[in-house]
C-alpha cells in the first residue's frame, strides 16, 4: 500500500471512479460525500492525501481545507473545482491546498497530482521522522541528516554530552555546519543552562585580542576608562566556541594554551589571577595537523585542543541528506516569502545529488532561496539549475549530444529485467535490488507497459 487517501464528493459515481483509479495503483482509499462524514474520517484515520470537490451540495470543500490547515498533522490536499470556481481554488491554495484540478478532469491528471502529492508527503514524513529522532533522541535542533557520516557525528555528540570538560576540535570545510554542531554539543551537555559564547578568531586584531578575551582593568591603556569583563568572564560555567582557530596568531596561541593548562587568567593591567571553568570548543576549515607540520600552529596546543576531534563530511558525500536539506529550505522559504514551490523534480533531485557543492550547506541554502524566490513552476527542475550553472558534467541530456539520459538508462534496464522475468514483478524487484513498492512506482512513473504479473 502506498498511502491513505480520502476522497470527498457528493456524487457517488465520482467517488467510485476515483477510488478505482487510485486503488489500482496501490492506494488505500476511503470516501465521504459530505463535510461531517469527511471530518469524522479525518479525525479517526491517519491520512496522507485528501481529494475534495469544492461544491459538496450544501457544504463547501473549502471548509475541509481550512479544518485540515489547523491540524498539527500535515496532510496534502487536492481540490476539484468547476469552471466558475477559480476564486475558490485560489483561496484553497492560500489555505494550504497542494493542487487544484478543473472539471472535467482526466484520469492521468488525477493520478499525476496524487503521485506528486504522495512523494512530497513521504519526504515530509521522512524529514519529520529524522527531525523527531534528532530532537527526541539527541535534541540536535536545526541539524538535518540520516546519512552514515552524519549519524557518526550525532553518535559522538551523544557520547560526549556528559563529559563537559573535554575540549572538542571540529574540522570541516566552510559551510558544513561547524557552528551548529558546537551548539548541539553545548545544549546537550550539563552546561546547557550556562552561557554559550562564540567568537571568530580571524576578526581579532593584535591590539584587541587580550582585551576581548581576558578583559582589562581601568587605566590599563589609554582608552581603558573603565574596567571591562572579557569573553572568558562571560563564558564562565558555560562553553566558549572559538571559530577559525587555525587563524589564531602564534603569540595568541601561547596565551590560550596557558589558560587551558592553568584554568585561570589575568585581566590586562590586572594583578590578580581569576579562576575560570569553561568547556572549549574550537572549529577550523584547515587541517591543523598540516598547519603544525608547516610551523603555523603550535603542536602542544593542537594536542590540547584535539581531545575529541569531529570531522564534518562534505555535503556532496551525504547522499539523500542533500534532498532532505533542500526540502527543509524549500518549506522554510515558502513560509518566509509566501511562496508555494512544492519541491524538486526528479531531474532536479539528480542534479543536486551529483553536484560537487564547493560551498556545502551554505551554498545549497542560497540556491534554494533563489529558486523559491524566482521560480514560477511548481517544482524546481533542470532548467533552473542550468541557469544556476550547477549542472555536473555527468548530467548530460539526450538532446545535447546523443548520450542517453539517466532516466532512459533506468527505464531500459527495468524493461530488460521485466522481460527476463516474464513480467513477474516480485522476481524483477529482487534482481533490481529494490522493493516491489518502488518497482511499482517506477513502472507508473515511467509508463512502462507490463502485460504479465
Amino acid at each position: 500500500m502506498k498511502g491513505k487517501v480520502l476522497i470527498v464528493d457528493d456524487e457517488d459515481n465520482i467517488l467510485e471512479i476515483m477510488k478505482t483509479w487510485l486503488s489500482d495503483i496501490g492506494y488505500h482509499c476511503m470516501t465521504a460525500n459530505n463535510y461531517e462524514d469527511a471530518i469524522r474520517k479525518i479525525d479517526d484515520n491517519p491520512l496522507d492525501i485528501i481529494i475534495t470537490d469544492v461544491c459538496l451540495g450544501e457544504d463547501s470543500g473549502l471548509d475541509i481545507v481550512k479544518y485540515v490547515n489547523e491540524l498539527e498533522e500535515r496532510i496534502q490536499i487536492i481540490v476539484i473545482t468547476g469552471f466558475a470556481e477559480v476564486e475558490e481554488a485560489v483561496e484553497a491554495m492560500k489555505n494550504g491546498a497542494y493542487d487544484y484540478i478543473k472539471k472535467p478532469f482526466h484520469k492521468d491528471r488525477i493520478l499525476t497530482s496524487v503521485e506528486n502529492c504522495f512523494e512530497r508527503q513521504m519526504l515530509i514524513n521522512e524529514n519529520k521522522i529524522f527531525k523527531k529522532k534528532l530532537q527526541d533522541e539527541y535534541n540536535f535542533q536545526n541539524i538535518i541528516g540520516a546519512s552514515k557520516p552524519m549519524l557518526r557525528v550525532f553518535d559522538i555528540i551523544k557520547r560526549i554530552a556528559d563529559s563537559s570538560q573535554s575540549t572538542v576540535l571540529i574540522q570541516g570545510d566552510s559551510g558544513t555546519g561547524k557552528e551548529l554542531v558546537a551548539k548541539a554539543i553545548h545544549f546537550n551537555s550539563t552546561r546547557k543552562d550556562m552561557p554559550f559564547v562564540e567568537i571568530n578568531c580571524n576578526t581579532l586584531s593584535d591590539t584587541l585580542f587580550e582585551s576581548e578575551l581576558f578583559g582589562h582593568v581601568k587605566g590599563a591603556f589609554t582608552d581603558a576608562k573603565n574596567s571591562k569583563k572579557g569573553i572568558l568572564d562571560v563564558a564562565d560555567g558555560g562553553t566558549l566556541f572559538l571559530d577559525e582557530i587555525g587563524d589564531l596568531k602564534p603569540s595568541f596561541q601561547v596565551k590560550l594554551l596557558k589558560v587551558l593548562e592553568e584554568k585561570k587568567f589575568r585581566r590586562v593591567g590586572g594583578v590578580e589571577d581569576i579562576n575560570v571553568d569553561i568547556r572549549l570548543i574550537v572549529a577550523t576549515n584547515r587541517d591543523l595537523k598540516k598547519e603544525v607540520e608547516k610551523g603555523n600552529f603550535r603542536e602542544d596546543l593542537y594536542y590540547r585542543l584535539s581531545v575529541i576531534p569531529i570531522e564534518l563530511p562534505l555535503l556532496k558525500d551525504r547522499g539523500e541528506d542533500i534532498i532532505l536539506i533542500a526540502q527543509f529550505y524549500i518549506d522554510k522559504f515558502n513560509a518566509e516569502f509566501n511562496r508555494n514551490v512544492k519541491g524538486l523534480s526528479q531531474k532536479g533531485k539528480w542534479v543536486l545529488k551529483n553536484y560537487s557543492w564547493p560551498g556545502n550547506i551554505r551554498e545549497l541554502k542560497n540556491v534554494i532561496e533563489r529558486a523559491v524566490l524566482l521560480e514560477r513552476k511548481e517544482f524546481i527542475d533542470l532548467n533552473f539549475f542550468k541557469k544556476e550553472s550547477i549542472i555536473n558534467d555527468k548530467i548530460v541530456s539526450e538532446e545535447d549530444d546523443g548520450i542517453p539520459s539517466l532516466e532512459k538508462v533506468e527505464i531500459e534496464h527495468i524493461k530488460k529485467v521485466l522481460e527476463f522475468t516474464q513480467g513477474k514483478k516480485k522476481k524483477a524487484s529482487e534482481l533490481l535490488g529494490i522493493s516491489r513498492r518502488t518497482l511499482y512506482q517506477k513502472i507508473k512513473e515511467f509508463h512502462i507497459d507490463v502485460n504479465k504479473d
